[in-house]
């Protein structure tokens, strides 16, 4: 269901209640239960809704159709679904104000928890009432989502977005959902929800040259460069994170700027779905619902855009073989692709493709993709929490209430005392009294050569990594949060959490 609620509220208000229950509206049209069809007051109700432009057309159905497909979305439940709305609108833009990333909502089975996701940290925002929990998750897929629809239930898992600016804040690009069903045993017949949603907006909000952005984003000098060089080249540059850790955050820059620079050339982007609104790039969404065709929609739509006289292709994610595949192809033929992925560390992107490629039993696949025509870049990234300077405090002042062995993990990490590291304080306003005050990058950025890519075909992995480090002056993303913690800018034990790495770990080895 996607429509204009404000303007439906006025005619649903003049329906008779008996009939509202017969009266829903979805895709744009007024589903009507046949039991009701002869009533003369149906007829005014789409003639009203029609020209305010509600909804566009009718279609009847048999009674119990109707009710299967539309018993919690009748017109009679119309005006609690308004107020359920206005309440979920007031989250999302309560979640904006606070720079969250996620939302989370969650049937507890006795209540409902609303959580923000702020600087990587989850926060409880309010405890609601476990039937609001419930009708909260079920309105906003069901009225509030462009791709969701009417059959909504607690049982199936489900996705969509929210891209209609009458529900996001301003400066909101859109918010992706993700809806998991979960065992509660306190929830009707043991079986609660959980909606999961993605804010879609730049928080960074960096601006200017590529460097400007790049280093408001936390790159270091030595990594701009680095991705300068690679602006310049063809083959695929693959930038790979966890999810929520800045990956599509960084792209958006950089193809912005790289569309700023070459006003002449054809920039496209193939998505599933998009995510930001980038200027001067013809952004191609993937409408495929049907999860078992998404792989081969994908690499067709990549395919389609070779014949759209392209100059530079942006893939949002690379996650099958067959877009794999695709993308190879379009950069072997001497364009620039740019892409994310997950993986663990910039080396096993490689690693990670030709799993997916040697699944479709193709051989050799390593041999297939290591070659600078092909991969020509490898960025891996974690956004590590920043410690706010009004409040942090000194790990030397507070060091007893720690484990030993972590003072002695971060001497060992830093090669120096704890004098100028420091620790997530209590919080003070400057931080909203989280003690964390923005994130920032840790990454590493390889540009391959030939050496480089001969050490992976021979599965030469540690080599291939000493050799990036020593010859091409390679950081790892490691050494780079090192440098927050020493700095005493982030919190050694939130960086090794964050990390899922000992501070220690490349000294240990």
């Amino acid at each position: 269901m996607f429509f204009n609620k404000t303007k439906a509220f006025d005619v649903v208000e003049l329906i008779p209640e008996r009939l509202r229950s017969g009266l829903a509206i979805s895709d744009n049209k007024l589903c009507i239960s046949s039991a009701i069809k002869a009533e003369p007051v149906v007829l005014e109700v789409y003639n009203d809704l029609l020209a305010q432009k509600v909804v566009s057309g009718f279609e009847f159905f048999q009674p119990t159709i109707f009710s299967d497909k539309f018993s919690h979305n009748t017109l009679s439940s119309f005006e609690i679904s308004n107020e359920i709305q206005n309440f979920a609108i007031n989250v999302w833009q309560e979640a904006f104000n606070q720079q969250a990333s996620d939302i989370h909502i969650k049937d507890m089975g006795t209540y409902g928890l609303i959580r923000f996701r702020i600087d990587g940290m989850l926060n409880d925002f309010k405890i609601i009432d476990a039937y609001r929990s419930r009708e909260l998750i079920r309105t906003i897929y069901s009225t509030m989502c462009g791709n969701g629809d009417t059959s909504f239930s607690y049982r199936i898992r489900q996705d969509a977005r929210i891209i209609n600016d009458t529900y996001l804040p301003k400066g909101m690009h859109s918010s992706r959902i993700h809806i998991e069903p979960t065992e509660k045993k306190d929830s009707p017949e043991g079986i609660g929800s959980g909606l999961y949603a993605r804010l879609l907006y730049d928080i960074i909000k960096a601006t200017g040259s590529l460097e400007n952005r790049l280093t408001k984003l936390g790159f270091l000098k030595s990594q701009i460069e680095t991705i300068q060089y690679l602006k310049m080249h063809s083959g695929i540059k693959v930038l790979a994170a966890k999810t929520g850790h800045g990956k599509s955050t960084a792209l958006k820059h950089i193809i912005e700027c790289l569309q700023e620079e070459n006003p002449g050339k054809a920039f496209f982007s193939v998505e599933d779905p998009p995510e930001y609104h980038l200027e001067g790039v013809d952004q191609i969404a993937v409408n495929e619902k049907d999860s078992s065709k998404r792989e081969e929609a994908y690499a067709q739509t990549i395919a389609g855009v070779m014949r759209s006289n392209p100059d530079c292709l942006l893939i949002g994610e690379m996650r099958y073989a067959p877009d794999i595949s695709a993308g190879i192809e379009f950069a072997v033929s001497g364009h620039p692709v740019w892409t994310t992925f997950h993986a663990s560390d910039a080396i096993s992107i490689l690693l990670r493709m030709a799993i997916i490629l040697g699944r479709k039993e193709m051989s050799n696949p390593l041999d297939y993709i290591c070659h600078n025509d092909v991969i020509s870049g490898l960025e891996f990234q974690r956004l590590i929490p920043q410690l706010c300077p009004h409040c942090s405090k000194r790990l030397h002042d507070v060091i007893d209430t720690y484990d030993e062995k972590m003072a002695k993990k971060i001497s060992r990490a830093l090669h120096t005392e704890d004098d100028e590291v420091r620790v997530k304080g209590d919080g003070c306003e400057h931080c909203k009294f989280t003690g964390i005050k923005g994130q920032k990058i840790a990454a590493e950025i390889i540009a391959p050569d030939v050496t480089f890519f001969n050490l992976i075909r021979q599965n030469k992995i540690e080599k291939a990594k000493e050799y990036w480090i020593k010859e091409q002056g390679g950081i790892t993303h490691l050494q780079h949060a090192l440098q927050y913690v020493k700095n005493g800018n982030a919190d050694p034990f939130i960086t090794e959490d964050i990390l899922g790495l000992p501070l220690d770990y490349e000294v240990s080895r």
